[in-house]
């Protein structure tokens, strides 16, 4: 189970099939190996051995791949980076991971420059022609396609994934060659993998959650076709023009585009699958999404970075819309475990909840983190009872379906009551004048906390904080209706396209001693 089988094997048995479209630059997987042994054998002539971390901080690229490939061949460990974090924050992950090379998007070349009398261990800076930094292309054709092929053991670090830092510092989650391996061929079978097929990347490839679809499609002689950035119309016409039969979109991203007043005018009948995950999606967005594609199917995943990430699936024979309570139950599911890897619901004695009982959902298989990158007692505390301890609340039906109902830090307490912000959010999204919206818990000296909504509108509609409330007020008990609407342009949002309830969160507790009462 060591990675760098896989391209070898791709380009023996799909030499012809176009590997990587990235703009104008189109790779054969005969091409792509030729690139990847170059520029491994570059890294390895510039002093970049087995086990050493080489930081990628690039936008969605056929570069990207090229680096991870590259990586995988001669042992060395990946460390791909938020791409829109802020210069302290990029000199931590770089610092602590000990970075020895670092792979740069020319665009984000300023921000490495303001940082780079900090890295002291890093000593090769690789992007396109920019001042100070070794030329990509040159690079790989100054270079001979005769590395020398690392044969780690398949326990031995794969790649450093930096979890976002929304709750604390950084943390870097060590990934093995098998625990990579194991989930890309989970979700072959668990996502219904098929030979030779068109992938958009748009979701940014930094994130554990994109590479699976680079393993599998590498796997099975499909393409890739890259997106630097999301927008809802280049997303629609790249479908179109590249005739793409699958992509990875999170909830904010399927929003955009079912919501884009030129929707029709694009052809979309070459798109068969669109996974989506990352965070829950309201029932009424999905169902909005099926009926403007319904020759496509629906997959969900849920997992997190931890768990390499798959976790669940719901599939696509799950996307119901007929209008029956089971089929809309459902649509609110993460699914259920995927073949290889156990998943739980537990109750704080560590045993399974019973049906409609909530808990933290756990995991433990072949695809679980090694740990936290040079943090022990974090890592004990996530892998404690040999379980992934994931943090998110749960509950689970007589099928085994499983059901988020929230993060355990974003549960509100209102006067004794709890009030899971997913129901309410689910709610709020019901209104025809919403686009975006979160549910937060602020400080109330009269309940302890209540509950807040922010919202952003669709384009050209209005709608008022008492108007939302008493929308909520008819489908909801009263504890849980919010007691407050903030309205804004655009929420806050991570690279991954998740709501960014802790930043909006940090602004009312401000001087409190404590984020919860």
């Amino acid at each position: 189970m060591i990675l760098s089988h896989v391209l070898e094997r791709s380009a023996r048995i799909y030499p012809n099939a176009i590997a990587t479209i990235c703009g104008e630059h189109s790779y054969t997987y005969s091409e792509l190996k030729d690139r990847v042994h170059r520029l491994a054998k570059a890294f390895q002539q510039h002093g970049i051995r087995q086990g050493e971390r080489v930081g990628m901080l690039q936008l969605n690229c056929h570069r990207f791949v090229e680096v991870v490939f590259a990586c995988f061949e001669i042992g060395a460990v990946i460390v791909p980076m938020n791409t829109r974090l802020a210069a302290d924050e990029l000199s931590f992950i770089i610092k602590d991971s000990e970075c020895g090379a670092l792979v740069v998007d020319e665009m984000l070349t300023p921000l490495v420059d303001s940082i780079r009398p900090r890295l002291e261990a890093t000593q090769l800076y690789i992007s396109g022609g920019r001042e100070g930094y070794v030329e990509y292309e040159e690079l790989i054709a100054s270079s001979t396609p005769t590395p020398e092929i690392a044969e780690p053991n398949e326990n031995d670090i794969a790649g450093l994934f930096y979890t976002s830092g929304t709750t604390g510092i950084p943390k870097g989650v060590m990934l093995s060659h098998r625990n990579v391996w194991m989930n890309a061929l989970h979700s072959i079978i668990s996502l219904e993998i098929r030979p030779c097929e068109t992938n958009l990347h748009v979701a940014p490839l930094f994130h554990v959650a994109g590479f699976p679809i680079i393993l599998t499609a590498a796997l099975s002689g499909g393409t890739h076709v890259f997106l630097k950035k999301f927008d809802p119309r280049a997303v629609l016409e790249t479908i179109d023009r590249h005739q793409v039969t699958a992509c990875l979109l999170v909830p904010t991203m399927i929003n955009y585009v079912v919501n884009y007043p030129e929707l029709s005018q694009f052809n979309l009948s070459s798109l068969k699958r669109i996974f989506y995950g990352a965070s829950p999606i309201p029932s009424q967005l999905l169902k909005k999404a099926m009926e403007a594609m319904p020759e496509c199917a629906f997959i969900q995943g849920y997992g997190q970075t931890e768990s390499g990430p798959l976790l669940t699936v719901l599939q696509w024979s799950d996307h119901q819309s007929d209008g029956s309570e089971t089929g809309n139950r459902r649509l609110t599911s993460c699914g259920r475990p995927i073949l290889g890897v156990r998943v739980e619901v537990f109750n704080e004695q560590n045993q399974p909840v019973k049906p409609g009982e909530v808990g933290e959902i756990v995991g433990r298989g072949p695809n679980i983190m090694m740990g936290y990158w040079k943090r022990p007692d974090d890592s004990a505390f996530a892998l404690r009872d040999g379980w992934l301890h994931t943090g998110d609340l749960a509950t689970v039906d007589d099928e085994g379906y499983i059901y988020i109902v929230d993060r355990n830090k974003d549960m509100i307490v209102t006067g004794g009551e709890n009030v899971y912000s997913t129901e309410v959010e689910n709610v709020i999204y019901t209104h025809p004048a919403v686009r975006e919206a979160t549910v937060i818990g602020v400080p109330d000296s009269k309940w302890g906390e209540a509950v807040k909504a922010v919202v952003s509108l669709k384009s050209g509609r209005t709608l008022d904080e008492k108007e939302l409330i008493a929308h909520c007020s008819a489908r909801l008990a009263g504890y849980k209706v919010p007691k407050s609407v903030d309205f804004m342009d655009d929420l806050p949002k991570s690279g991954t396209g998740k709501i960014l309830k802790k930043v909006l969160r940090d602004e009312y507790w401000k001087g409190q001693e404590r984020k919860v009462n």
